[in-house]
């Protein structure tokens, strides 16, 4: 089952009540200048949180590493920060990776691809 979060107010409700919203992760990307992602949600191997940020770098800017991605990402929360020391949260960066697209050809900022059984609802 794959669901899909919208284009804003987006939340992905991790673990024991943390959360990653929208407005987070358009704010670290704007800082990078960065201005088409996509954020999907997996569980793991490990059944944890799995968090893929996939981005087209831009044509007339440097293109930042994958490691300062991850990075503007997990700073932009404390929670972020504390779940990727618990190991209850992975990070995956691809630039210029292909965009998971809805049935109707739509690529929201942020998509759910956990299963049914792992979702947690907020």
């Amino acid at each position: 089952m794959v669901r899909i979060l919208g284009r804003s107010n987006a939340t992905f409700p991790l673990y024991d009540g943390v959360s990653l919203h929208d407005y987070q992760v358009r704010a670290a990307m704007q800082a990078l200048g960065i201005p088409r992602y996509q954020a999907l949600l997996r569980t793991d191997a490990a059944g944890g949180d799995e968090i893929e940020l996939r981005y087209e770098a831009p044509a007339d800017a440097s293109v930042p590493d994958e490691d300062a991605v991850a990075s503007a990402l997990l700073g932009c929360s404390l929670d972020l920060l504390g779940s990727l020391d618990m190991q209850k949260l992975t990070v995956r960066v691809c630039a210029d990776a292909d965009f998971h697209r809805t049935a109707r050809g739509k690529t929201p900022e942020f998509v759910n691809l956990r299963d049914s059984q792992g979702a947690q609802d907020g």
